[in-house]
């Protein structure tokens, strides 16, 4: 085989060896990178008179770009996609401690928290829950063990507990974001 023929197959491999590589990084850095085109290209808005409320109840974070179903159920699957409601929460209409946990990072499951880590004191969470909108804003941001159930001790009055794994890429330790009604 001439020389030159060899050359070329070795350039098509290491491209193709490139662009493997490439999509692989892409889909492992694809929860980075989606909330700055979701800023640049569709923002999530805060819920008010100009915007319309989701059809199902849901969990907004505008600084970090997450809009979030919730869901409800016993079982930990309900984590998978959207925000669970701890079964042994509270609601927003009923005035308790309202528990959402959520995966940060899972293999073929939308990283619901990937980014919680980048919530402020002070930023703005929103519920819409039954067709109503319920406005907090984040009080503390504390990390716990995993095993800390106090986080979801309903003697603790109105507030919102999220929380997901941490560090990235671990069950180590739990990043617990809590917010008060606005």
């Amino acid at each position: 085989m001439p020389a030159k023929t060899i050359k070329r197959i070795n350039y098509g491999l290491v491209g193709l060896i490139v662009l493997c590589n490439g999509f692989l990084l892409f889909g492992f850095f694809k929860p980075v990178v989606e909330p700055f085109v979701k800023k640049t290209f569709d923002p999530v808005k805060h819920i008010d008179a100009g915007n319309p409320l989701p059809k199902e109840n849901t969990l907004l974070i505008p600084s970090i770009q997450l809009e979030t179903p919730i869901k409800t159920g016993l079982g930990p699957g309900s984590l998978n996609n959207a925000a669970w409601l701890r079964p042994a929460g509270s609601t927003p209409d009923e005035g308790g401690n309202t528990v959402l946990a959520g995966h940060r990072f899972a293999y073929l499951v939308k990283p619901t928290f990937y980014n919680l880590n980048r919530v402020r004191t002070g930023d703005v969470v929103q519920i819409v829950w039954e067709g109503r909108v319920y406005d907090y804003r984040v009080s503390e941001i504390k990390e716990t063990e995993p095993n800390a159930v106090e986080i979801e001790d309903q003697n603790f009055g109105e507030r919102l507990t999220i929380y997901t794994c941490t560090p990235l890429w671990s069950s180590a330790r739990r990043l617990v974001v809590i917010a008060e009604p606005n």
